[in-house]
């Protein structure tokens, strides 16, 4: 993926979709946004042309004459999906579709949503090349998500193990610009003149897609540190795809997404507990990187998320769901 772009064209087909139809923020470019260009830039355009896709954010104006297929990333307790309470609202989607088995139970247990009206697709990458990691040099840690899912935590332990090693640098890029919203980042300034000032971290507010798919060609260790509920997570299968161990909790869908490749940890609620739990087990795959079988693993890995979780598998499943309800519908 280059560049986040605004619509679609198939000349074959005389089609153009205006990505930026059902969006609420149309400047927004994250990971959300980028899934639904990839999605469509996967399908055949005589396919989804059929379909209305909504994502999260449901408004009145969004509907058209076609079947509307809900396309859920958010939480059950977010207020955007308290109206699926209403079973009379739900009627008006042909069918939901959850982006992890987690989601789609806590959906089932928190707003009473029954299995049968949706169903599992669960996100999906386009593939990392295989590539060597660099042998010289320092071991880079690497965190890109937004400030607000655990990036304090990751400066607090970052700091500790300053204190302790020097043999490792960390990438940070996190910013709301990506989501439209660079002014939320004044809320987390001091958080980023902290991190300035740590000599091993190099702070990058905002990169597009396709440069930091680059950077994780040259990166190590995912460090994501996470306090935030994740429905699924495109930086972990990234990461994973990337050859990069990864170092998150088992919190929210990371257990699902993570499986028994990433390094996970017992959640800390407590912010101080949390980073020095942190700080101890990045600085023990810091010491396992290049563990023989710590290899073998990681090789195991990149081949299991260029495969169960690229878009050349997923695309088909996608076109079985969307050709079963057209057939249904005659």
């Amino acid at each position: 993926m280059s560049e986040f772009s605004l619509n679609i064209v198939d000349d074959s087909a005389d089609i153009k979709f205006d990505l930026t139809k059902n969006m609420i923020n149309p400047n927004a470019k994250g990971g959300t946004e980028l899934l639904l260009e990839e999605l469509y830039s996967h399908l055949p355009a005589d396919l989804w042309k059929e379909f209305n896709i909504m994502q999260s954010r449901v408004r009145d104006e969004f509907f058209d004459d076609r079947p509307t297929l809900l396309w859920l990333h958010d939480l059950p307790g977010d207020p955007e999906s308290e109206h699926l309470k209403d079973s009379k609202l739900r009627e008006r989607f042909e069918k939901i579709v959850f982006v992890s088995h987690w989601q789609q139970d806590k959906y089932a247990r928190y707003l009473g949503i029954p299995y049968e009206e949706g169903i599992v697709l669960k996100n999906a990458i386009n593939e990392i090349p295989v590539h060597e990691k660099p042998k010289d040099g320092k071991i880079k840690l690497i965190y890109f998500s937004t400030p607000h899912r655990g990036l304090h935590i990751l400066e607090s332990a970052i700091r500790v193990l300053s204190q302790q090693r020097d043999d490792f640098e960390v990438d940070v890029i996190s910013s709301f610009k990506l989501y439209g919203n660079e002014e939320a980042d004044s809320q987390f300034q001091v958080l980023f003149d902290r991190l300035d000032q740590l000599e091993c971290v190099n702070y990058y507010k905002s990169l597009p897609n396709n440069q930091i798919r680059e950077r994780l060609k040259t990166s190590h260790i995912l460090a994501y540190p996470s306090v935030y509920e994740e429905t699924s997570c495109r930086v972990l299968l990234e990461s994973m795809a990337a050859g990069c161990l990864a170092v998150v909790p088992n919190y929210g869908a990371l257990t699902e997404t993570g499986t028994d490749y990433a390094w996970m940890y017992n959640w800390e609620s407590d912010p101080a507990r949390h980073a020095q739990k942190f700080a101890n087990i990045l600085s023990h795959a810091i010491d396992a990187f290049w563990n023989p079988g710590v290899q073998d693993i990681l090789k195991m890995q990149t081949s299991y998320y260029n495969n169960f979780y690229s878009w050349n598998m997923r695309k088909y499943e996608w076109m079985d769901f969307m050709e079963s309800l057209l057939k249904d519908k005659k």
